[in-house]
């Protein structure tokens, strides 16, 4: 179930790292639901979300809540500072919850 929408994090979905890990941002804030840039910090509980569309080409969003963390060193040389480790209700659709 994802956090409250205070919580939500626009990030880029095609940022995976790995299976489980998706970049959240390039810099130490996020940009949240409402356009206010949010603080990042280590085990913070987020909803990730991106825009999407259904099959039929209506507007959804995509989803992950998981805990934040600093990026692996791998990512970090791509640019990347934080990374949500993705909880297991892995990828969801709000249209879908």
């Amino acid at each position: 179930m994802p956090t409250t929408p205070d919580a939500w994090i626009s990030t880029d979905f095609n940022g995976f790292l790995e299976p489980g890990l998706l970049c959240l941002s390039h810099e130490e804030t996020a940009v949240d639901v409402s356009g206010r840039k949010v603080n990042l910090v280590e085990g913070m509980v987020v909803t990730a979300f991106d825009f999407d569309a259904d099959e039929n080409g209506r507007p959804d969003r995509i989803l992950v809540t998981g805990t934040v963390e600093r990026s692996p060193k791998y990512a970090q040389c791509g640019g990347s500072v934080w990374s949500v480790r993705v909880d297991a209700a892995g990828v969801q659709w709000e249209s879908q919850l």
